[in-house]
């Protein structure tokens, strides 16, 4: 066994050189599916308005009817459980989420859809347990809905699910990158009491942009994966490095800050569409808060390299903070960007207001804990700035 405890890495080497050798059955099945409708309008999303009235009638129980969900989906295949983290908890809220997201924004939500299939792939999930999953959901909502449960409700429901099954299949069978990458742990540098930086070197080339995100697997809590961005633009040869704090109950980045040089750890595909854009000459503004600062020093770092247009920082850091050692050195280092600390949230407030910023119309970057993320997108959008160049991640920094 390795010291991260993964045995099987020369098998997913296997896997990768089968998978060289078949691309021309792969380059058969992708033109296969592309004669298949890939619009999401062209699909079949059931019926708006039954769909959201089912939802309204089943939410006071939603909890209960992903616990059922789950212990039919296990009952029809027993071997799926394996599949899932010991601790179901944060599943279960995901799935919910998942669910009401899928009801409220149906075709809108086509290209989170099509990453989500691609990014199951390394869960080792496959058509089969699709199905599986679409009649465990009509069971569960047949049994919760009761007389409001009609053969046009149920018509509904399936269309919505085999619609978002059909985008997801058909991003995982046409993508040809591998379900995770391993990765060696080859530095990890404690900052403070729950905060480290990671650097992870992946056993093949991982190609990303600046703003994008990993998911991150550790054998030492197996199953269990989290997205973390990438706090540097891509550098060839160069690891990769994350910054983790801790959350004091044992979960992946509780794990994560102890992790030792040697260990391996597996990384999902790169996630996430926010990056720079094309014109180097609009203004930006860049808003980090604790660990989301991750993000906002990779978009820096490349935004430097693009000699563009000058640009603002507001860092927002917890007492005794920034975590970060690099950090004054790193934004000294950086041509015309201006560097704001706040400290709370009329610091904030005052530094997003409309005189204050050097523009209405620029593109903000903002990333850091959800509360941050809110008031600071509030507070641009007051400030005239458009929504559509407002750009976050809903990940938990």
């Amino acid at each position: 066994m390795t010291a991260g405890g993964y045995t099987s890495k020369n098998s997913y080497e296997q896997w990768l050189a089968w998978k060289h050798g078949a691309q021309l059955r792969e380059r058969a099945l992708r033109w296969r599916m592309a004669e298949q409708p890939q619009d999401p309008d062209h699909l079949d999303w059931g019926d708006q308005a039954l769909l959201e009235n089912s939802v309204a009638l089943i939410r006071a129980n939603a909890r209960q009817l992903v616990e059922h969900f789950y212990a039919d989906l296990f009952n029809r295949l027993p071997g799926v459980r394996k599949l899932f983290p010991s601790d179901m908890a944060p599943q279960r809220d995901r799935l919910l989420t998942a669910l009401l997201a899928l009801v409220e924004s149906g075709p809108a939500l086509a290209p989170v859809l099509a990453q989500l299939g691609r990014d199951h792939r390394k869960f080792s999930v496959r058509e089969v347990h699709y199905a599986a999953v679409g009649d465990a959901l009509v069971a569960a909502l047949t049994a919760f809905s009761g007389e409001h449960w009609t053969p046009a409700v149920e018509h509904a429901w399936r269309a919505r699910y085999t619609a978002a099954a059909k985008i997801m299949t058909t991003a995982a069978a046409t993508d040809d990158q591998p379900p995770f990458w391993y990765a060696s742990v080859v530095d990890r540098s404690p900052c403070g009491d729950n905060v480290a930086i990671l650097r992870l070197r992946p056993h093949r080339p991982y190609a990303y942009t600046a703003g994008q995100y990993a998911t991150i697997e550790s054998p030492r809590l197996p199953r269990v994966w989290r997205a973390y961005s990438m706090a540097t633009p891509p550098r060839f040869g160069k690891p990769l490095e994350f910054h983790i704090r801790a959350l004091g109950h044992g979960g992946l980045s509780d794990v994560l800050v102890k992790a030792e040089p040697g260990d391996t750890v597996r990384l999902g595909p790169p996630q996430g569409t926010i990056s720079l854009g094309s014109d180097p000459a609009q203004p930006r503004l860049f808003v980090a808060g604790g660990t989301g600062w991750s993000m906002i020093k990779a978009l820096l770092g490349q935004h430097v390299r693009e000699r563009s247009a000058p640009a603002t920082l507001l860092a927002s850091f917890r007492p005794g903070e920034p975590y970060d050692p690099a950090f004054d050195d790193f934004v000294h280092e950086l041509p015309r960007v201006e560097t704001r600390l706040v400290h709370d949230a009329d610091q904030l407030r005052a530094a997003l207001s409309p005189d204050r910023l050097p523009s209405p119309f620029l593109n903000a970057y903002v990333s850091g804990p959800p509360g941050l993320i809110d008031s600071a997108v509030r507070l641009l959008a007051t400030a005239g700035v458009g929504k559509t160049h407002i750009y976050f991640d809903n990940l938990v920094h």
